[in-house]
């Protein structure tokens, strides 16, 4: 039988160099089992302890080649693959008609401003005028003038309504001449469900009129 001492020693691998001089770990020579001579201090695969010699565990080794060896491009599963469509066909209307809600709400609050605007300027037109035909005919010049300018539709087209009875009443008595504008402001091109074709903006105004001056 072959004694311990007369076996050959495998040469250490290249990967797996000696672990820096610290506390003894897994498939390190400790303190105490490092001998003197030279040999063993090269890190040689094998180490006596007790009298006898254990193989290098190469824990640190196999990790290595672990991590070295090539990978697999992992391939998605089957039933992953239509999972980008459906949430694109779920997300995509819900952000349109997040879009079209907003896009007619500022589209109803800029009509409220200009069409509050024309109510103002057209009775306040009205109230300046002689007589009741001129102030009707000055105020709907000054609505038109303000429509074009403003950039907003009105579909089919703006109405409005002008109380003049107070032309009617004799000088130094007081009166108020009140405009009334109606504006229908096209919703039916957001598409929108829900949303109605139309919707009617409304705004009225009012001007005194001077007492002293004459009427007809």
């Amino acid at each position: 039988m072959t004694p311990l001492a007369s076996r050959p020693r495998l040469p250490l691998p290249a990967h797996a160099a000696r672990p820096a001089r610290g506390r003894a770990g897994i498939g390190e020579v400790g303190p105490r089992d490092r001998p003197a001579t030279s040999r063993y201090r090269s890190g040689l695969p094998f180490a006596p302890r007790h009298g006898k010699e254990r193989p290098f565990l190469g824990v640190l080794a196999g990790r290595r080649q672990w991590f070295d060896r090539p990978r697999r491009r992992r391939c998605p599963r089957r039933d992953e693959r239509g999972a980008a469509a459906v949430e694109f066909a779920v997300v995509v209307p819900a952000l349109l008609l997040i879009a079209g809600l907003l896009i007619g709400a500022g589209r109803l609050a800029n009509a409220q401003v200009a069409v509050q605007q024309w109510a103002d300027s057209s009775a306040r037109t009205a109230s300046l005028a002689r007589d009741a035909a001129t102030a009707q005919s000055q105020a709907r010049a000054v609505i038109a003038s303000d429509a074009a300018a403003s950039g907003v539709r009105c579909r089919p087209g703006w109405t409005l309504e002008l109380d003049t009875s107070a032309f009617a009443r004799p000088v130094g008595t007081p009166g108020v001449v009140r405009a009334s504008v109606v504006c229908p402001i096209p919703l039916a091109d957001l598409l929108v469900p829900g949303f109605p074709g139309s919707v009617s903006v409304r705004a009225e105004s009012s001007s005194t009129l001077d007492r002293y001056r004459g009427r007809r």
